[in-house]
């Protein structure tokens, strides 16, 4: 019990540290994931000196990256592709009309090449029995945040989305948040943390994943609108954020496929994009 309470409050120091930034810096959504990269980097290279692959995957024999992986890499790589043509082209605009540049969603938007190559490996080493559980964390941690996401829309009295607009909007998404929780967010809280929480073949602990929860709904708090008051809006977003995360790192836990929480957060996170802006 020590040894674990001992690398919580390594955890939460470390979320706690980007937490301070994210407010002291002012960071913008893209700036403040940005910020977790060297976050997430801190656990393999300093504090428990692991193979930086197993971020991802902890297959002992994880499979090389042949052809299979290079042509998911391709596809996952269009759609982002495009769209940081679109913002580089508005952003020259921009600046000849004297505009500053926007190096975060540059940024943001870059880090969805090594995000797309780790999710595409991730994908390939998957397997017949991998995919099962990527679906079920789908319906269970996807399926909750889904039914979380259209109660707060009907609840806000918010229009849903047209129906085509609508699929176009979360196929859109999708394809953009599949690269980026790869390289963002999923990574640092899975990948990360709850690997230097809960280790391979030590008994079941559901009180890591529920603790790492609450701090992953902490650590959105520099992203989201205060309007309410800091302890309302920590009331408003702690449940959709723990009942999301616990499945996430159980899910990881099981598989050590990193694909299996990123896919359900992912979609997650392009429901609720559908259902803001697809009108």
């Amino acid at each position: 019990m020590p040894v674990r309470v001992g690398r919580f409050a390594v955890v939460g120091a470390v979320v706690a540290a980007n937490i301070a930034l994210g407010f002291a810096l002012h960071l913008g959504a893209e700036a403040y994931l940005l910020l977790g990269i060297p976050f997430t980097l801190l656990f393999p290279l300093v504090l428990q000196r692991r193979p930086i692959r197993e971020l991802w995957v902890r297959d002992e024999h994880p499979p090389r990256i042949d052809a299979t992986v290079l042509a998911i890499f391709v596809v996952l790589l269009i759609y982002p592709t495009v769209k940081l043509v679109r913002v580089v082209a508005d952003l020259i605009v921009h600046i000849e009309h004297g505009g500053p540049l926007d190096w975060a969603v540059c940024g943001y938007l870059l880090m969805t090449i090594p995000g797309a190559l780790a999710a595409a490996w991730s994908l390939r080493a998957l397997g017949r029995d991998g995919w099962r559980r990527a679906l079920r964390c789908m319906a269970v941690a996807g399926g909750t945040g889904v039914l979380l996401t259209l109660y707060n829309t009907v609840g806000f009295g918010m229009p849903f989305p047209s129906p085509w607009l609508g699929l176009l909007t979360f196929a859109e998404w999708m394809l953009l948040y599949v690269p980026v929780v790869f390289v963002m967010e999923e990574v640092f809280f899975r990948g990360a943390l709850d690997s230097y929480l809960h280790r391979p073949g030590e008994p079941a602990d559901g009180g890591s994943a529920l603790g790492l929860s609450i701090l992953w709904a902490l650590w959105h708090l520099p992203v989201v609108s205060l309007h309410a008051g800091l302890v309302r809006t920590i009331i408003l977003v702690l449940p959709l954020q723990v009942l999301i995360g616990v499945p996430l790192s159980l899910w990881w836990r099981r598989s050590g496929n990193l694909a299996v929480p990123s896919l359900a957060h992912a979609f997650n996170d392009a429901v609720r994009q559908m259902l803001l802006y697809g009108h």
